[in-house]
Formats: structure tokens, C-alpha cells, sequence
């Protein structure tokens, strides 16, 4: 169907996600369930959408607002004469930011009931679109095809900033080793062509798929995640809105949920803890070592592939001289 980005001024997407590893492992997971193509909210064409299928919203999310937007703003494109959604299209709006489910407010007493983007968008596409489950989370999220179709919540962030620094300190799962990775490939690829958002964001997935789990597990020692097991987790952790009123039966909460993160478009499943299969239906599973052998080697063919259009510019030039010369 479609996977739409988020982004608080007009740009080309390419270079709205530069290295972001969040934003493109986001998109990565909305891919295997949403997707292609994958299009910025502001300039995207939802006139030809399907009933049924779900459409995934990646950005950066806060209690007020997904990246600057707020319900009102997203309710004005999605309902676009022109380019919004079809008229009485139905299926789920799945927001993978953080907070997009959280009320506005400091603290629990202050808390302002419905009052997050997605209840508020959700009452503003009641008329038009009164079947349309919205659903969103109420704190940060961690989602990974290498974590299978469970989007993990936060519960308490106070208590990631450790389980962060425990990472960096590690080769293995540190992003100051494994980003440079990513732009080296990045560099390669761009010898050719551009390589798309898609091609991005399952490279960007494929470097991090042995810190992903790892990172998930830190943060469950550390007591930091809502648990999936606990039927009070359950119930805070994520929201589903429809028709403007809040889904409080679990079971129907929980099928919707389910029911679009498990959903499959163009390609096998993400394996349960574990690397995205790749293209064939293989799954490529790629250790840290392996990816800095790569990088050594993206490197060198570079700086090889340097030299020689060094040397071919010089001996141009030399000739350019001697035809000069020669002319005088």
C-alpha cells in the first residue's frame, strides 16, 4: 500500500533520512508489512489507496505533535479532495513513532484523557472515514524486522540512557563503529546510482540486526519495557483509536494490532530474532566482522578505483598540453 514519512519542512526524502538508523529501520518494518513506495506525507498521492491494507507512518514523535504535525494537520492531507485518502476507505493507520499514542500532559494527574495525535486525528477522520483504526503508542518505540513483528514500548526512558552507553561501549553493537559502515556502502553505491529509500533502509536494518536484539535485551534487564505479558502493560503501552472513540476491549485491540504488523507485502517473512530475509527469500546473516571485512573492502576498491581516475585525469591533461603546444 504505501509508507509514509513524516518531515517537519519540504526536502527530498533521500536526504531527509542521511544516516538516521531509527527513522530507516522504521521504514525498513513498515516495508515487509506496508509496502512500497515509500512517500513524504506532505507531497504523497492517496487517491488510489486500497480498503483493508494498512499504511504505516514513520517520523520522530512527541506527546504534542509526530515531527511537527499534529492531528489537525495530518487529518488535512489524509482528507485531501485531490490527493487524500478515497472516500470511505477503511484499514489502520499504524504510527511507528514515539508517543503517537500518549496524551498531552507532564505527569499522570495532569494528563489530559484523548488528547493525543492520533485521538485527535482520529476524530477528525470519523466522518469520512468512521471504520478507520489509528493506532499508536504511548512511549518510545523499538521495532526491527531482526525482532520479528513485536514493536517493543518504553516504559521508563530514564533508564535507557545506561543500557545506551553499555552499547557504545561495545564494537559489536556501538553506533560510532557501525554507522561508518552504513556510509561507507553508502559512498560505494553512489559510484553507480542513488541507491532508493527502500535499498537504504534494508542496509541500514542489515548492519544493525545484531544490535537490535541486543539492545531490546538491555533494556528488558534493566526493567525499561513495557511487558506484553502483563495485562496493565498491555492495556498503557499502545492505543487504537476508531470513529474518534478509544478501542478499550483488549481482544479487539489486540487482533487490529496484530493484524497489521503481521501483515505481508512482496516477500517472505522477517524471522523471529533474527535478519531480515533478503531478496529470493534467503536470509543473509552477516556478522560484525564480516561487515567491517566488507567495508576494509568497499574501501580499498575505492581508493583503487581513485587512482586510476587520478591517473586517467592526469595523462587527459597531458594531452590537452601537448595539443595546446602544438596549436602555438
Amino acid at each position: 500500500m504505501a509508507v509514509l514519512v513524516l518531515t517537519a519542512a519540504r526536502s527530498e526524502l533521500n536526504a531527509l533520512v542521511k544516516n538516521d538508523e531509527t527513522l530507516l529501520t522504521s521504514i525498513d518494518y513498515a516495508l515487509t508489512r506496508g509496502g512500497p513506495p515509500v512517500q513524504e506525507l506532505r507531497d504523497a498521492n492517496l487517491s488510489g489507496a486500497a480498503s483493508g491494507m494498512p499504511i504505516f507512518l514513520c517520523a520522530h514523535g512527541s506527546r504534542a505533535s509526530i515531527t511537527g504535525w499534529t492531528g489537525e494537520q495530518i487529518a488535512a492531507k489524509l482528507t485531501d479532495q485531490a490527493t487524500g485518502l478515497p472516500a470511505r476507505w477503511t484499514g489502520t493507520l499504524f504510527f511507528l513513532s514515539c508517543y503517537a499514542g500518549a496524551d498531552r500532559g507532564g505527569s499522570e494527574s495532569t494528563r489530559e484523557a484523548d488528547s493525543s495525535v492520533i485521538a485527535d486525528l482520529s476524530r477528525r477522520l470519523a466522518e469520512r472515514h468512521p471504520d478507520v483504526a489509528i493506532v499508536g503508542a504511548t512511549g518510545p518505540t523499538v521495532k526491527a524486522n531482526s525482532l520479528g513483528d513485536t514493536i517493543y514500548v518504553i516504559k521508563d526512558p530514564n533508564k535507557t540512557t545506561a543500557v545506551k552507553n553499555s552499547l557504545a561501549a561495545q564494537d559489536r553493537y556501538s553506533l560510532a563503529r557501525l554507522t561508518p559502515l552504513y556510509l561507507d556502502w553508502l559512498q560505494t553505491a553512489r559510484q553507480t546510482a542513488e541507491p532508493s529509500i527502500e535499498t537504504r533502509a534494508r542496509q541500514m536494518a542489515n548492519i544493525l540486526q545484531e544490535r537490535m536484539p541486543k539492545f531490546v535485551a538491555d533494556l528488558t534487564t534493566a526493567g525499561a519495557l513495557y511487558s506484553a505479558n502483563v495485562p496493565a502493560d498491555r492495556d498503557a503501552m499502545m492505543r487504537v483509536y476508531i470513529g474518534g472513540a478509544r478501542v478499550t476491549d483488549a481482544t479487539r485491540r489486540d487482533n487490529i494490532i496484530d493484524a497489521a504488523r503481521r501483515n505481508r507485502v512482496g516477500g517472505p517473512p522477517p524471522v523471529q530474532d533474527g535478519p531480515r530475509p533478503q531478496s529470493g527469500g534467503q536470509t543473509h546473516v552477516y556478522t560484525f566482522e564480516q561487515m567491517q571485512d566488507a567495508a576494509a573492502e568497499m574501501r580499498k576498491r575505492h581508493a583503487a578505483q581513485s587512482a586510476q581516475w587520478h591517473e586517467e585525469f592526469e595523462n587527459m591533461v597531458r594531452q590537452l598540453a601537448e595539443i595546446l603546444q602544438d596549436d602555438c
